[in-house]
Formats: structure tokens, C-alpha cells, sequence
């Protein structure tokens, strides 16, 4: 390097030790003015949150002032168990509890004309809590009721105020919801709890009305995704015919479960397929959220892991029904729901070369349909994916690969074997293998 490259150098050098070393440094990424100190690197300062003064209230402050402002829950505070007043900073509820009397008089308007229809059935109300709903069908004229309550407390609040319904009550002490968690546990000891928690439930064709009415809050999907699979199996509560629920449950939930090709693929899953065409649903109100407890802190809600929610503060009320005539044939119906468990992915998996490894030669049927179907994807191609493809479309895709002549020979055969053991053994538990709070069945049903 030249003497004059060098003089340059350091001079540029000794510029530069010169600003570092000034004692004010102008931030330009705000208008902060910072001390400099060469000795420490340069750490912006933090900028507060503006935070609400609603948003600074403690929960039990908040809790406290949601009861005093009507009357008629300030009245029922004294008989719900403190944990329930608390707040779910980390993990979703198990249970959600319905505590306001004016919803449960709207939502059992739409219950009652449903529940006249069909009289030889079990009407139940699960998580049933104050029995807000159960009072309204009593007063409605409903002959007999089924309370399933699993918390201690409430089910000595529900004992003594139906104490004047001799007959008409009947008092289970666990949730029905929790059915899956209960047939998983009896495969581990020989146990007879979802026997037990099924009695009196007739048997019907599939062609008749429901054999039970549930009635309760949904706290996840796990219920729905269970009676899935018991659709699937033709075992447990669907073996004996088709059940109906009115259920409060989040706007999250029901969004995926009634999601299509449209949504994007984070909300469009495997369940939204199973759902859509074997299930009828209707959305009858939305109710605001505060009326259900516990309530849970944003965390709990898990709003960064489920993008583009709608309704956080709402819950959706909504009437289920298993389709009376299901698309699918009652022998293919394990089939299918493994062809979509397994091929759905994420909505991402590739139509054709994934079933082109598991029967192979059937892409060209795909392509080309050869049966007749009510709706089938156009302009089908090596590149089409799973997610584009509404569920009908899905099945009529299903229809066309076990139509190939190499299906019966294929390597899908397999599989199908193989989902069904997983099914019938760790798949049992839904993914929700926790203990059961209490094995004691001594006293799985009263009568009043």
C-alpha cells in the first residue's frame, strides 16, 4: 500500500474513533438521544407497552365486576367451585361451564322443538354444572333427564336442587365428552365405565331418530374426532344408532371442522374432510365467551399457534347430526378414513404420484375418471394436491383408486390392517392419554 493510501487510511480511521468517541450519539433509528460510552457496544432502550387500564386489572378484579353487574350471576357465584373462577394462564380447560340462566333459556329453544321429535331416546346434558339447561327442559315438560357431572361439587349443588324431580333425573358422575378417555382406560383393565355410562341408551336402525341427545360444551374436538372413529368401527355409542348434539364450542373448532379448499391449509385438515361428509351441522347463535368458565388468559388460547381466529370472545352454538345416508359404504368406510389419514398430510401431498406408489397404475384413472361422480376436481394433474380438492372430490378420488384392478393386490391393503390395529390400541386415547381423575365406579350413576 502506497504512503498515500496509507495517510488516507488513517485518517478515515481517526474520524471514525472520533464520532464513536463523542460523548452524545444521535440514534437514527429514533429520537432518543443515548449516551456513548466506547468502552460498552451501543443497546437501544427498550420502548414500554402501552398497556389499558382494562388490561391492567387483575383477573379476580375482573371476575369480581363481571358478577356484580347482573344480578342473576352474582346470585349463583356462591355455588361454583373456586377453581373454576380462576384463570387458565397456560393450558386450554378440560371442562368449560355454562353459568348464565338468560343463554341457557335461548339456547333451549332451539333444543326443545328438536328433542320432542323422537321420544324414544336419552336426552343428557354434559358438564351440566348448575343445570341451567336441564332446568328448562324440565319445565318443558321433558319426562327424564341425564346429567353427566364429573366435579364433586357441582353434582352435590345438582342433587339438591332437582331434589323435587323424583324420577326425572338421573345423576352419572363423569363426562360423556370424556367417552374416548374412558374406553381406553377399560381396554387397560378390563373395565366396564362406557357400558356403564351407555345403559337405557335403546338400540335403532340407522335409518331411525337419534337414541341420545347430548347437550354440552365442547373444551376441544376430541369428542367429534372419538365419534369419528367410532363411525369408522361401528363400536361404542354409534353401534347403537345415530346420536345428535347441540354443543357450545369454540369458533376455532368449528372452523376446522367445517373448512374446505378455500381456507388456507393450516385450517383444512384431515378432520374437516371426515366431518364434511358424514356429518350434518348447523349454526344456530353465538353467545360471548365470558359466560362460560374458566376463562383462559391469551396464552391458553394458543392465538400465535392458530393464526387468523375470528370470534376469540364468542362461542358458537351449534346443532350436530350424523348424516342418515353416509357417502361412503359401510365396507369401505375404514378404508377410506385411512386413505384420507393417511394420503391429506397437511394438504400439501401430491394426488397422483402418492397414489401412484400405493396402487400402482391407477394415476391414468384419476386423471381420466372412469366411474360417474357427483363432483370431481377439473383439470386434474401430476401436480394437484391433496388440499385443493374439496372433501367430495376426495372421496370421488378414493371411489377411482380401490376401482383399479390392482387395488385388492396393492400395498394400501396393508396399510389398512395396519391402521386398524393402531387404531383399536394407542390411536384409542385420541392423543389425550391423561389419568382419569377418580377409577372408583362404585358410584358411576344415581337416580333421584
Amino acid at each position: 500500500m502506497s504512503s498515500k493510501h496509507l495517510s488516507r487510511h488513517y485518517a478515515n480511521k481517526n474520524l471514525l474513533l472520533q464520532i464513536y468517541s463523542s460523548k452524545r450519539y444521535e440514534s437514527t433509528s429514533s429520537s432518543v438521544t443515548i449516551e456513548a460510552n466506547p468502552e460498552e457496544p451501543f443497546r437501544p432502550k427498550k420502548t414500554t407497552k402501552v398497556v389499558s387500564p382494562e388490561d391492567k386489572k387483575s383477573h379476580k378484579v375482573k371476575i369480581k365486576n363481571f358478577f356484580q353487574k347482573s344480578p342473576h350471576l352474582a346470585a349463583i357465584k356462591k355455588h361454583i367451585p373456586e377453581n373454576y373462577l380462576a384463570l387458565k394462564r397456560v393450558t386450554p380447560p378440560d371442562n368449560l361451564y355454562l353459568i348464565d340462566s338468560t343463554v341457557a333459556k335461548q339456547a333451549a329453544s332451539y333444543i326443545i322443538p328438536g328433542v320432542r321429535k323422537n321420544h324414544d331416546q336419552i336426552i343428557c346434558e354434559t358438564n351440566a354444572g348448575l343445570g341451567l339447561i336441564t332446568s328448562e327442559l324440565l319445565e318443558s315438560g321433558i319426562k327424564l333427564v341425564r346429567l353427566y357431572e364429573g366435579c364433586g361439587e357441582f353434582k352435590e349443588y345438582l342433587k339438591e336442587k332437582f331434589k323435587d324431580f323424583q324420577g326425572r333425573i338421573e345423576l352419572f358422575s363423569k363426562d360423556i365428552f370424556l367417552l374416548h378417555r374412558y374406553a381406553y382406560i377399560d381396554k387397560q383393565d378390563n373395565g366396564s365405565r362406557v357400558e356403564q355410562l351407555l345403559q337405557g341408551v335403546p338400540r335403532k336402525n340407522w335409518d331411525d331418530g337419534p337414541v341420545m341427545t347430548i347437550i354440552g360444551s365442547f373444551p376441544n374436538m376430541n369428542f367429534v374426532r372419538f365419534l369419528m372413529k367410532s363411525l369408522v368401527l361401528q363400536n361404542f355409542v354409534v353401534s347403537l344408532g345415530r346420536i345428535q348434539l347441540y354443543v357450545f364450542m369454540r369458533p376455532r373448532d368449528f372452523i376446522v371442522l367445517t373448512a374446505g379448499p378455500h381456507l388456507n391449509l393450516h385450517t383444512y385438515q384431515r378432520s374437516s374432510v371426515i366431518f364434511n361428509l358424514f356429518f350434518n351441522y348447523e349454526l344456530l347463535e353465538k353467545f360471548p365467551r365470558e359466560v362460560f368458565l374458566p376463562w383462559q388468559s391469551l396464552k391458553s388460547q394458543q392465538i400465535r399457534r392458530y393464526p387468523g381466529q375470528i370470534d376469540n370472545d364468542q362461542m358458537y352454538f351449534v346443532k350436530i347430526n350424523f348424516k342418515r345416508n353416509l357417502p361412503v359404504a359401510a365396507d369401505n368406510l375404514l378404508p377410506f378414513y385411512s386413505f384420507v389419514n393417511q394420503f391429506f398430510g397437511r394438504g400439501t401431498t401430491k394426488v397422483i404420484p402418492v397414489l401412484e406408489k400405493w396402487v400402482p397404475g391407477c394415476g391414468l384413472d384419476i386423471m381420466l375418471p372412469k366411474l360417474k361422480h357427483k363432483d370431481y376436481f377439473k383439470n386434474m394433474n401430476i401436480f394437484t394436491q391433496f388440499g385443493e380438492l374439496t372433501p367430495q372430490q376426495i372421496l370421488s378420488v378414493f371411489e377411482e383408486t380401490i376401482n383399479h384392478p390392482h387395488y385388492e393386490k396393492s400395498h394400501f391393503m396393508n396399510m389398512i390392517e395396519s391402521h386398524l390395529a393402531k387404531t383399536e390400541t394407542i390411536e384409542s386415547c385420541l392423543d389425550d392419554n391423561m389419568p382419569e381423575k377418580t377409577a372408583d365406579t362404585s358410584d358411576t350413576d344415581h337416580t333421584l
